[in-house]
């Protein structure tokens, strides 16, 4: 009986679709009417900005390109649309790039030899760079000695030389340019705090640590909507951002 009252109760919730034609729109019936939009492609995934300028060059699907719109949404996502097209206020999506790398792991603490394997890596070379590379490269896990406890102030005691050995001031914040976006644009630099500290091994914990409220992402989005105007300039498609 139980059995029974059970398949009815799910029976009852299964959708009813009953498809019906009314000016031209399709509708299904699960208790009330639904539209049915138009079915839309399949987007076909790029990895690079250059595929969306080949994708457009090309024109394989015949695409008018004063009704496209290239939507710039993120520092890793850039999507070809279509203007609404029909009455059901849809839009078609007709290709993406997508930017994926492996990313640095701000705000951890990580073996100076990790950290010195990802800082060469995955940024692009600056001074700074070059100045924390040395810094960390030069010093042993006794040597990191905190002088003031402010946040910003932290002293360690480096090699020099073979023999020689000065304390030196650890930079911060520091100017870096991770690669974070697409490999067309310049990396956009960026402030970050580098901290050390003491660990259970010889060597000591390394850290690095945003400090620019995501206004990098905003200047990602707005370098590669100016690589695209410039790339696709004969193209009449609207890059928005």
């Amino acid at each position: 009986m139980l059995s029974e009252f059970i398949d009815k109760i799910v029976s009852l919730s299964t959708p009813v679709r009953v498809t019906l034609e009314d000016d031209g729109k399709k509708r299904y019936y699960n208790r009330r009417f639904y539209p049915i939009g138009n079915e839309t492609p399949e987007p076909l995934v790029l990895g690079t900005l250059t595929g969306i300028v080949d994708y457009l060059g090309a024109n394989k699907d015949g695409l008018d390109f004063k009704d496209l719109m290239i939507h710039v949404k993120s520092y890793d996502r850039v999507f070809i649309k279509s203007k609404i097209i029909n009455g059901f206020q849809q839009r078609h999506t007709y290709a993406v790039a997508e930017f994926n790398i492996s990313e640095f792991p701000f705000g951890d603490w990580m073996q100076s030899e990790d950290f010195i394997i990802k800082l060469q890596t995955l940024f692009r070379p600056t001074a700074d760079l070059e100045a924390l590379l040395k810094l960390v490269g030069n010093i042993r896990d006794e040597q990191v000695k905190t002088v003031t406890d402010d946040g910003v102030s932290q002293q360690v005691t480096a090699a020099v030389g073979l023999a020689k050995v000065k304390d030196v001031r650890v930079p911060n914040p520091v100017i870096l340019k991770p690669v974070r976006t697409f490999p067309e644009i310049a990396q956009p630099a960026a402030p970050f705090v580098c901290r050390l500290k003491r660990g259970t091994q010889e060597t000591p914990l390394c850290s690095l640590h945003e400090c620019d409220g995501g206004q990098w992402e905003l200047d990602a989005i707005e370098s590669i909507a100016t690589w695209l105007k410039k790339k696709i300039g004969s193209v009449s498609a609207s890059v928005i951002r």
